[in-house]
């Protein structure tokens, strides 16, 4: 069975039939993405779209996505938080980013070409005022330091080191923030009660992103997760 993506009148969205997901690996991300944009600032794929993580709130970035849904990519530069300072600005306008764990190192072979940081989204303000965490979580991909020198012209180099890719996941995509009214239809209340109770009573009510129920749920994993080419087109 052979399908291909729908075009609409926007060319810069892509909207995929439910068997296509689009999963690149840390080193794709990396070198046939992140580096691209640090080298082309007008290089655009219909995989990866472009948001502002200061001026949206992350339930209201997927709407901004060109393709896929939880996980959705982004490209994304940096605010830094004081003009000649080296910290980020991570701040929302409802809450803020957390980094959590220990960054990981990504290699292309033997050869350091990025990090990956993991962030939580909370609401509200640190460090002194109420604060919750979301369900929201992001990985933060950058170009290795030494590698954006050594690409990058003198003038340009401060930019290639905030130039980032984000890869937005919701960890509980049942539970709505509370700013947002509940326009469950009647058929997805159902879907919901059915998934966070289940019938053996283990009490443990947790829903990953990748438990959720998929329309077809008999069609073999191989399938549903069909890879999509590293230039983000489908094939």
């Amino acid at each position: 069975m052979e399908k291909v993506a729908e075009v609409g009148k926007d060319e810069d969205q892509i909207e995929l039939p439910p068997e296509f997901r689009f999963h690149p690996t840390d080193e794709e991300l990396i070198t046939h993405y992140l580096l691209k944009k640090v080298m082309e600032v007008n290089f655009s794929t219909k995989a990866i779209g472009e948001a502002d993580l200061n001026k949206s709130e992350p339930w209201e970035l997927p709407a901004m996505a060109k393709m896929g849904e939880n996980p959705w990519y982004f490209f994304f530069t940096k605010d830094m938080k004081y003009r000649t300072g080296t910290r980020t600005n991570r701040a929302t306008k409802k809450g803020y980013w957390k980094e959590t764990g220990k960054g990981k190192k990504i290699r292309r072979e033997r050869s350091l070409i990025g990090m990956k940081k993991t962030l939580v989204s909370y609401r509200g303000r640190a460090p002194n005022g109420e604060k919750t965490k979301t369900n929201w979580v992001m990985h933060e991909y950058r170009l290795d330091s030494k590698l954006s020198h050594r690409i990058l012209p003198n003038t340009e180099k401060g930019t290639g080191k905030r130039r980032i890719i984000l890869w937005l996941t919701n960890t509980n995509p049942f539970v709505l923030p509370p700013s947002e009214p509940a326009t469950a239809t009647p058929h997805q209340r159902r879907t919901v009660s059915a998934a966070i109770n289940p019938q053996d009573g283990d009490g443990d009510h947790h829903i990953r992103a990748s438990d959720k129920v998929h329309p077809h749920p008999k069609r073999s994993r191989a399938v549903m997760e069909r890879r999509i080419g590293p230039t983000g087109d489908v094939p």
